[in-house]
């Protein structure tokens, strides 16, 4: 038996995780029943980010599952990514008061009450949690706490300070770019050039500096980046605006017709891409058509109302 865990340990010192992780599947395959053997393996699914694979693994070993705290903890935090509430709910109440009140669990526990819908309880564990150990899920858990509670301006402070402590995290620059798009916006576009750099196929980060870029009166460079948004998401209808803004600004409404017209194939909600395909109708004199749209939809707030009305007196609607 000394064999299997003084491998592991040569192995996890040499950093060689495919072997290790090898190494776990052999060893749970000879000795079913070995503790160490079967956490070994549950670390691996965790550290592979096969959350479902865990899952599974766990079902189909419920004795040793249930009999150990730190599968328990590893099941709910499984059940958890898997958004399977219930299942994360039941086996989160069999763990010892003692050991939830830990600041992993804790962790565990304030991404259990957000999918519950409990917003307000989950500030407490998710503060717990991320003081103790700032990694990326703590982040995530109490940003989204502090969101969901109207706790904006605390939540703004949560992701500077978490930038700072992590400056090169993908989820807090994502964040913060978003923050700075209207206040900043040379800051968001540094932000997503970073993340681009980083990740060149995140389609969000590329249509939203596409954006920041056409506002900046960038348009070809603006153009190069949507149209690399829009190969990997093609019916993106956020993509599918920002591409067909930028051709309006290129003085080519045609082409951006075609564009909305391939956006308006889906159920279109948001009001100001409403708004802009409207106008692009006018622009080429489809006014029919441009009416029936306005009749469809409901413009209630304030700022819609008013773009509308400038829209219906430029047009004579």
């Amino acid at each position: 038996r000394k064999y299997w865990p003084t491998k592991s340990r040569i192995l996890l010192q040499q950093n060689d995780f495919k072997a290790l992780d090898e190494h776990y599947q052999k060893w749970n395959q000879t000795l079913h029943s070995d503790l160490a053997g079967f956490i070994g393996r549950l670390v691996m699914f965790e550290f592979k980010k096969e959350v479902g694979g865990g899952l599974e693994f766990i079902e189909q070993h419920p004795l040793i599952a249930t009999n150990n705290l730190i599968s328990r903890v590893l099941h709910t935090h499984f059940a958890i990514k898997e958004r399977r509430v219930r299942v994360a709910r039941r086996v989160y109440d069999s763990i010892p008061e003692s050991v939830q009140k830990t600041p992993n669990v804790q962790g565990i526990y304030a991404r259990l009450l957000l999918l519950e819908g409990k917003v307000k309880e989950a500030i407490v564990p998710a503060r717990v949690a991320f003081s103790a150990r700032p990694s990326e899920d703590n982040f995530k858990s109490y940003y989204d706490a502090l969101r969901l509670n109207g706790k904006e301006e605390d939540a703004y402070v949560l992701v500077s300070e978490f930038s700072q402590i992590k400056p090169d995290n993908y989820l807090a620059n994502l964040i913060l770019a978003q923050e700075y798009i209207e206040s900043e916006p040379s800051k968001a576009m540094k932000k997503y050039q970073a993340i681009v750099e980083k990740n060149p196929k995140h389609f969000v980060a590329l249509n939203n500096l596409a954006y920041l870029m056409t506002q900046q009166s960038q348009y070809e460079q603006a153009l190069e980046y949507a149209e690399k948004a829009l190969e990997l998401a093609p019916d993106n209808v956020a993509v599918l605006d920002t591409v067909a803004q930028i051709h309006i600004a290129l003085n080519a409404p045609k082409v951006a017709l075609e564009y909305y017209q391939k956006a308006f194939e889906q159920d279109v909600t948001n009001k100001e891409i409403v708004l802009n395909y409207v106008e692009t109708l006018l622009q080429n004199n489809q006014s029919r058509i441009a009416q029936r749209t306005i009749q469809r939809h409901e413009f209630s707030d304030r700022l819609s109302q008013d773009r509308l009305n400038v829209l219906k007196a430029k047009y004579n609607l």
